[in-house]
């Protein structure tokens, strides 16, 4: 009971998703870690999918629709809308592409994970549709698409979070906004909520409250 209401102390584990970890989980780890000195982090930046309780994690960010086990605790966090972006310079050199059906027209740029293309979902005619553009390059990592897309290399299938600053900037601009696909739930996912350790719980609310 003392450890799920005081102070957060010990070891705290935690997985994540690759590129959401870095840009958005680990500066607020960072500042949780600065607020109480008696604790700990290991963290898994990682797209594959750990299993939480068979590696011993006390925290699992998800995005999509949660699949594990019924036992485990999920919590919505925020919701991530992705984006189609390109730059100014990419833009400059065809037509921008007015429907999800021009990408066939476009040097596309596909996210691999697992050996296996993301989808581009899109809302059309009322439906949310899940397409796979022929990737002209093919990148295991958000940041490295976006870097990619800024050179002017073709369009990308990324987070806002990644690419607000960059489309604020105009390094990027959004592309077929019109279609955007309904945003998909992040998720924090644990155990079991009772005797939740405070580490878990404060740092859970800090997330939620931060996003």
């Amino acid at each position: 009971m003392a450890n799920g209401s005081g102070e957060p102390q010990g070891l705290l584990r935690l997985t994540a998703p690759a590129t959401f970890g870095r840009v958005v989980i680990l500066p607020v780890l960072n500042r949780f870690l600065a607020s109480w000195p008696k604790l700990r982090a290991e963290v898994s930046l990682t797209d594959r999918v750990n299993d939480i309780i068979d590696d011993g994690y006390d925290l699992a960010i998800r995005i999509g629709e949660p699949r594990e086990h019924g036992s485990l605790i999920a919590r919505t966090l925020t919701r991530q809308q992705d984006v189609v972006v390109a730059s100014p310079g990419y833009l400059s050199t065809r037509p921008p592409p007015l429907h999800p059906d021009d990408l066939t027209d476009h040097a596309c740029l596909s996210y691999l994970s697992a050996g296996q293309h993301r989808g581009w979902r899109f809302a059309i005619d009322g439906r949310t549709a899940s397409i796979r553009p022929r990737a002209r390059l093919s990148l295991d990592g958000g940041e490295a698409l976006r870097d990619a897309a800024i050179s002017g290399a073709g369009l990308a299938y990324l987070p806002s979070y990644v690419v607000d600053d960059d489309v604020a900037n105009d390094r990027l601009r959004t592309v077929l906004s019109a279609y955007a696909a309904p945003p998909v739930p992040i998720c924090a996912l644990y155990p079991s909520r009772r005797h939740l350790a405070s580490k878990v719980r404060r740092f859970i609310d800090l997330v939620a409250a931060e996003l």
